[in-house]
């Protein structure tokens, strides 16, 4: 039994540490990256920065093979932001006990 006991703490533990290499942490995580359009990091096009929008769409390893959620998508960003010139694109996921539930958004910056 101790034995038994033993192997699934060191899953546990094994489990949280490994998941620290991977987008899906093991209780809560957030992370959050810009999208460039070239290889210099500057933005997509020189327009202002003037508003933003965002779009988002959520999901869990329980739903997601049958629905993975509306959103997260570039136009409707836009159309939320009324933005009609794109500067930068930025990208962020949270989710919160692995992948249970799982949040994805693009945020849209421009004019």
């Amino acid at each position: 039994m101790t034995t038994f006991i033993k192997l699934i703490f060191f899953a546990l533990f094994t489990g949280f540490f490994a998941n620290c290499s991977t987008p899906f942490n093991a209780f809560v995580g957030m992370t959050s990256y810009h999208v460039y359009g070239n290889s210099s990091q500057e933005n997509i096009t020189s327009n202002q920065i003037l508003r933003s929008g965002e779009s988002c769409s959520y999901t869990g390893i329980l739903i997601a093979p049958f629905y993975y959620g509306s959103g997260n998508s570039v136009d409707k960003a836009m159309k939320e932001g009324k933005i009609t010139k794109v500067s930068v694109i930025d990208r962020s996921t949270t989710n919160y006990v692995g992948p249970l539930y799982v949040r994805q958004c693009t945020i849209v910056w421009g004019e």
